[in-house]
């Protein structure tokens, strides 16, 4: 079951169309998915940008503006566009972050064994998405560093 499906409302045609195509697919996983984001302000990107490269008190002066809860730590670094000269893909709503999901209990698995990324990466990958799991910082790693994200080329 996919959950947060109201959120492809803010896709892009070309996004909401290849999304709607793969969740044939993903409702056929033996496991449930939520849609965590699509589109981006461009306050959010600045906050996500923030993070781990400012302090914390910073960062949550930009997370409070972009209405985004306070961290209790300073956390690493999320993304690699600042919002203005690189844009994400969130920001023109060519991307998505998909996330397994326990509807029982509410909890987002963003630490889902490898073999449930890798079905998700799969799905994204047959239905046109670059998957951010194969965006490797090591040579060595098997998974890439943003397993949930799904962009439009």
């Amino acid at each position: 079951m996919v959950y947060g499906r109201s959120k492809i409302d803010g896709l892009a045609p070309e996004a909401r169309r290849r999304f709607l195509e793969a969740e044939a697919d993903l409702v056929q996983l033996s496991f449930d998915v939520f849609i965590t984001e699509t589109r981006r302000p461009i306050l959010r990107q600045l906050a996500y940008f923030a993070q781990g490269r400012c302090g914390l008190e910073e960062v949550n002066q930009v997370r409070s503006a972009a209405g985004l809860p306070a961290l209790q730590e300073a956390g690493s670094v999320i993304t690699h566009a600042d919002g203005i000269l690189k844009r994400s893909k969130h920001q023109d709503g060519l991307a998505l972050d998909l996330v397994p999901f326990e509807a029982e209990t509410g909890r987002l698995l963003w630490n889902a064994p490898e073999g449930v990324w890798l079905s998700l990466g799969k799905i994204a990958r047959k239905h046109g998405f670059v998957w951010g799991g194969d965006w490797k910082s090591h040579p060595a790693a098997t998974l890439g560093w943003d397993c949930p994200h799904w962009e439009v080329a």
